[in-house]
């Protein structure tokens, strides 16, 4: 049985998820994308999301520097909420500066897969698209 992909973003900049889904669906035509601008809504959805699914793969695109909440306090939330972040469900930290600390702290984290510099683009697309046999 083929896996199924969700990409799920959050940033507060909407343009920049329009963006971003418009470059996931070219690589992925018909994936589910969610895209939420208010962390909040972010953390009501995966709390009430399986993220566990056997033949689903979730792909958290999540921005660092937001005024309500910050990438770190949102990943914060997810464990406090007890989503499960193990196996299928793989987040990726973005920010449009690339601060070393960030960096140093995405590595870090055993949550967070890795830190991407926005824009996402075709070739980190490409790639993950590989990584994970997503095509």
């Amino acid at each position: 049985m083929k896996s199924q992909v969700r990409f799920v973003l959050v940033d507060d900049d909407a343009i920049n998820n329009m963006l971003s889904e418009i470059l996931i669906e070219d690589e992925f035509p018909g994936v589910k994308i969610i895209s939420f601008i208010d962390p909040e809504d972010a953390i009501e959805y995966l709390s009430s999301t399986d993220t566990t699914e056997e033949n689903e793969k979730t792909f958290l695109f999540l921005d660092i520097n937001m005024p309500l909440m910050t990438g770190w306090e949102f990943l914060e939330r997810l464990e406090q909420n007890k989503i499960q972040m193990k196996d299928s469900f793989f987040i990726y930290m973005l920010s449009s500066s690339v601060n070393k600390d960030d960096v140093d702290k995405s590595a870090m984290n055993s949550n967070v897969v890795s830190f991407v510099e926005k824009p996402l683009n075709f070739e980190f697309l490409s790639q993950l698209s590989t990584t994970f046999s997503l095509k």
